[in-house]
């Protein structure tokens, strides 16, 4: 159940960030494409998927035993963690290069803030996982927090960079 938890509220915590800076970016330009939302979809399921088999890849290459051995599972977690920030960062620069006057320090503001802000959030909010309403409260925290660090990370490129 928790990892599911963890998942659910993960995708849906990045969907909230990159589908309120395009609504806001698109704020500018009088039109909404929902296209740039599918190719963050898209640009998050490559990064899952790339993550994922870059791990495995490196667990059976450099023969780590990632069970025993907490080192090997620090190494794993490190090649997995940047694999997956860099893809998502590409896409994420990919989405904002036509539309924001700095795209790579928006996007590696989302990606860096973001996976602090839901980290931290996942922390705080595990102890309410055995509530009968811990779900909801888990996934309702995940999209506000999600659009309020949206909000306000596009506000400070506008207001700092712009």
């Amino acid at each position: 159940m928790i990892g599911i938890l963890i998942v659910v509220s993960a995708v849906l915590f990045y969907l909230a960030i990159v589908s309120t800076q395009i609504l806001l970016l698109n704020g500018r330009f009088n039109r909404l494409s929902y296209l740039s939302i599918g190719i963050s979809i898209f640009g998050l399921v490559v990064a899952l998927l790339g993550a994922i088999i870059t791990g495995f890849i490196s667990i059976f290459i450099f023969n780590l035993d990632i069970l025993q051995n907490s080192q090997h599972g620090a190494i794993v977690s490190f090649i997995i963690i940047t694999v997956f920030g860099a893809i998502i960062i590409l896409s994420q620069q990919y989405i904002l290069r036509a539309r924001a006057s700095t795209p790579i320090i928006q996007a590696f503001m989302n990606v860096i803030f973001g996976t602090a802000t839901w980290l931290f959030l996942a922390s705080q909010l595990a102890k309410y996982q055995s509530m009968t309403l811990g779900f909801p409260i888990f996934i309702l925290v995940s999209i506000l927090s999600g659009v309020v660090l949206g909000a306000i990370i596009h506000g400070i490129l506008n207001s700092f960079i712009t």
